[in-house]
């Protein structure tokens, strides 16, 4: 199954990453520390999880948290949401709606948002853009031609 050993994971010590088998894989950074990685694959969306420390997490207990986390993708889980879950951390929709609502309770809502806009400045379309250059353009052509002309 496994291409890596323990012995040799304890040398290994260039930047890279080095593969075991079935997605398994350890990554080394530039600064020496050593991480366990599993790669999966579902409904063609590859995604690496990270599965903890070398140094806290040996081979075998990688092997079998590896199997673990493609059982759970096979399932449909999403291992990395439900560790997020388990840890008590919002979603980033979530977090604004909470966000969202303290900071009306508390009367200190963005002046954007009190005045209905989305923006502090309002937008200019990019043809009122051109449109502005154009009028520059006329100008200075003018007090070109007055100058010079």
């Amino acid at each position: 199954m496994g291409k890596l050993t323990a012995t040799a994971i304890a040398k290994v010590k260039e930047p890279g990453r080095y593969w075991d088998g079935e997605g398994l894989g350890l990554v080394v950074g530039k600064g020496g520390s050593k991480s366990w990685i599993v790669r999966v694959q579902k409904d063609g969306r590859r995604r690496d999880i990270g599965l903890g420390s070398a140094s806290k997490v040996p081979l075998k207990l990688a092997r079998e948290r590896a199997a673990d986390v493609r059982q759970q993708i096979e399932i449909g889980i999403d291992p990395v949401a439900e560790r997020a879950k388990a840890a008590g951390i919002p979603t980033f929709s979530v977090a604004v709606k909470r966000f969202m609502l303290r900071t009306r309770r508390a009367g200190k809502m963005p002046s954007t948002r009190r005045n209905g806009s989305t923006h502090s400045k309002p937008m200019r379309s990019r043809h009122s853009a051109i449109d502005r250059w154009r009028t520059l353009t006329r100008r200075r052509c003018a007090t070109a031609s007055r100058r010079y002309g």
